[in-house]
């Protein structure tokens, strides 16, 4: 099956290990494959907020990377607006 870590909307969340219990998280990350929403009562400061997902999940969306192995972080710092 097609999971989102090898997905071509997807881009791979830098994240601390889990300190609170024993159990592997995996893998976090983000998906692109629609525009972010922006919550209620959001100001005009915050960015929109994208999906966020496990590399294991998966969707009828699915579109091949072209290089899974080469997923890029996703970066929120691109995201921020003034």
């Amino acid at each position: 099956m097609n999971r989102c870590r090898t997905c071509k909307f997807w881009s791979l969340w830098p994240s601390k290990p889990d300190t609170t219990n024993s159990v592997q998280v995996g893998q976090v990350g983000v998906c692109h494959r629609f525009p972010p929403i922006v919550p209620h009562g959001a100001t005009k400061t915050m960015g929109g907020i994208y999906a966020a997902t496990h590399e294991e999940n998966w969707c009828g969306e699915h579109r091949q990377a072209i290089d899974a192995s080469d997923q890029r972080p996703h970066n929120p710092e691109l995201y921020e607006t003034d």
